[in-house]
This record gives structure tokens, C-alpha cells and sequence, in this order.
């Protein structure tokens, strides 16, 4: 197996370990709630959770992996940027419609049209990833020319991104921080350090350090050494550890619970873990019948993204009606079945020959 193949497995475990934790993570009914039981399983809960925060900026290091280092046709670009919007309004008309059924709510065009221009939470809201892919791609050449031209600028712009991003996040961290030592606050959640001047505001910035990342990481693969994997293999659970203790933080700052997976984004801490999770995936050579199942996953990963929705929100409130709902383990299997439910539906509407123009970008 030629050094190419192997990484491309790399990349599709990748996208099967995010797109799991993102069926876990909007499906995970594990108690954690610190503020009104400070149970030993509620702060185990609260510290397997935060590794669920690289899921989406997974999906953005991929995306960032393949693309710097294919040729750039600016013409089948724009189309897929095209592509990439029309399918994100036609997939919210049709997780509304489903929802609506589901829910046994009846909406109005009016009030459908409203739930996809606000990106209604548990309606829409799912789909801004696909945006967030759009704005990326809208970037893209740009990002392209001076990858394959002028390095230096690359650099100048991923590292400004970073510090845009990443960096403003940490010093929000490190005021909250400081706030909770002196007991005042000045300022809630994360306040932009940069004013005007950040260049980013307003969008997902983030994502666009993970993409630049990905395209960085994947040039430089072959540097990895075995030695660096006893090395990460240390640092993931020790970051998760540091995100936690911030999110206990916080919640108890703002007397109600953190979100350390939403919120966790965009911190240092998340953007660590996603590069060590990249290099210990580095060893990882596919084949048998697992690595068919996560080839299968990984490959299908939009699919499943847009599926578990409405599979959730039929299935869920069932599901909370059994006495083991909260036990972790017992969830992580149910987000397993939602998960393969949501592949073999995805596969399933894969053979149709127009509907299955919905499942790929």
C-alpha cells in the first residue's frame, strides 16, 4: 500500500470520528449538569464531552487537507460554491418539513422562511457548517495562490487568522479567568480584544485556521516520527482536562452550564487536540471489515451530517424514556445506532438518481 493510500485512510478516520461525535453531541443525554449535582459521573460526563469539540473543526482540517493540494479549476469552484448553497437552502426546506412532521407543528411558508434566515436552534441551525464551508471556498483561491506562489503570505494570513481566532479566544479565557479570581466581571463569554480591527468578525473565522491547518499538517505528514505519537497520545486528555476546568468556570461564573463543544470551537484547546488526533491517525492503515465500515462512514459523513437530524428528533424522545438513557456508555451506543441508521438511510436515497444529488458537494 503506497504512503498516498495510507493517508487518504487517515483522512476518512478522520471524518468517521467526527461525524460520530457529532451525532453523539447533539444526541448526548448524559447528565452534566455541575450546578445542581456535583456528582464524581456528572464531572466524568462533563470531561468526555469536551473532546466532542473537534467534530466540526475536523470536517474543516479535512476539507483544508485535500484542496491545497489539488489543482484549482476556478470555473468548477464557483460552481460547487454554487453548489454548496443551493443544496444548504434545500436542506433546510426539507429538515423543516420533516421537523414539522415530526414535531406535529404546523408552520406557515412565512415561518419556515423565518427558521432558515435566523438559523433557528433545532430547526436550521445545523446547516451553518455548510455556509461556513461556502465562506471558506469563497477564500479558497486566493489562499490557493499564495500557498503555491508565496508561502510567506500563506503565513502571514493563517497566522493573523490564528491570532484573530484562536488567539483572541485565549485571551477572553484568560480574562474570564482573572475575572473569576477578583470576583467582578466586566464582560460576558468571549469579548473581541480586537474591536474594528478584527478582520473576522461576523463569520466563522475559526474554521478558516482549521482549513489553512489541514493544508499545512497534510505537506508536512511525513515529519511525524513514532515518538510523537506516545508524545500527543499524553496531550489530548490533559487539553480536555484544561477545558473542562474552564468550563466549570464559567458555568458557575454564569450560573448555568457550558457548553464546553459549542464554545469549544474556537479555543487553543480544541485546535490541539484536532493535531494530535490528526497524527495518531497517521498510523492507521485501513482494511477489513472495519476499515470498510469507516471507509464507508467517512465517505458518507455529509450524508449522515444532514440525516441524523430529523432521525434524532423522531427517535430521541423515545429514547429518553428509557431508565438508562443518561448512562454514557448506553448513549454513546444509542448515537451509534442513529449514526449507521443515518448511513444505510443515506446509501439507501444514494440510488435514487436525482434525490441523490442532495448527499454530495
Amino acid at each position: 500500500m503506497t504512503k498516498d493510500k495510507e493517508i487518504y485512510h487517515s483522512l476518512n478516520l478522520l471524518k468517521a470520528i467526527a461525524i460520530f461525535f457529532v451525532v453523539f453531541y447533539h444526541n448526548f443525554f448524559a447528565a452534566t449538569d455541575l450546578l445542581s449535582s456535583a456528582s464524581v459521573w456528572n464531572y466524568l460526563h462533563y470531561f468526555i464531552k469536551t473532546i466532542l469539540s473537534i467534530c466540526v473543526p475536523i470536517f474543516f482540517f479535512v476539507n483544508g487537507a485535500l484542496l491545497f493540494h489539488k489543482k484549482l479549476d476556478i470555473k468548477r469552484h464557483i460552481k460547487k460554491i454554487l453548489r454548496i448553497m443551493i443544496l444548504t437552502l434545500a436542506w433546510a426546506i426539507i429538515t423543516c418539513l420533516l421537523l414539522m412532521l415530526i414535531k406535529q407543528e404546523t408552520l406557515s411558508i412565512k415561518d419556515i422562511l423565518k427558521k432558515i434566515w435566523t438559523w433557528e436552534i433545532g430547526w436550521t441551525n445545523h446547516l451553518w457548517f455548510l455556509a461556513a464551508i461556502a465562506v471558506i471556498y469563497i477564500f479558497f483561491p486566493l489562499m490557493k495562490s499564495a500557498y503555491d506562489n508565496n508561502k510567506k503570505s500563506f503565513y502571514f494570513f493563517f497566522f493573523a487568522i490564528c491570532i484573530f481566532t484562536f488567539g483572541n479566544v485565549f485571551l477572553s479565557m484568560c480574562a474570564n479567568v482573572f475575572q473569576s479570581i477578583i470576583k467582578k466581571q466586566y464582560f460576558q463569554g468571549n469579548f473581541n480584544f480586537f474591536n474594528h480591527f478584527n478582520a473576522v468578525r461576523g463569520i466563522y473565522g475559526y474554521a478558516l485556521g482549521y482549513f489553512m491547518l489541514g493544508g499545512i499538517c497534510f505537506a508536512n505528514k511525513e515529519k511525524v516520527t513514532a515518538k510523537r505519537f506516545k508524545l500527543v497520545s499524553l496531550i489530548i486528555p490533559f487539553s480536555m482536562l484544561l477545558l473542562m476546568a474552564y468550563g466549570i468556570m464559567m458555568s458557575r461564573t454564569e450560573d448555568k452550564m457550558f457548553d464546553v463543544v459549542w464554545n469549544g470551537y474556537d479555543s487553543i484547546f480544541t485546535a490541539i487536540n484536532v493535531l494530535a488526533v490528526f497524527i495518531l491517525s497517521l498510523s492507521y492503515k485501513g482494511g477489513g471489515r472495519i476499515g470498510k465500515a469507516i471507509a464507508a462512514i467517512g465517505n458518507n459523513s455529509l450524508g449522515i451530517y444532514l440525516v441524523h437530524i430529523p432521525l434524532g428528533a423522531f427517535f430521541s424522545p423515545f429514547y429518553k424514556q428509557f431508565f438508562l438513557s443518561q448512562n454514557l456508555i448506553v448513549n454513546a451506543l444509542y448515537a451509534s445506532v442513529l449514526l449507521l441508521l443515518s448511513l444505510g438511510i443515506c446509501l439507501g436515497l444514494k440510488r435514487v438518481p436525482i434525490v441523490k444529488q442532495l448527499f454530495s458537494i
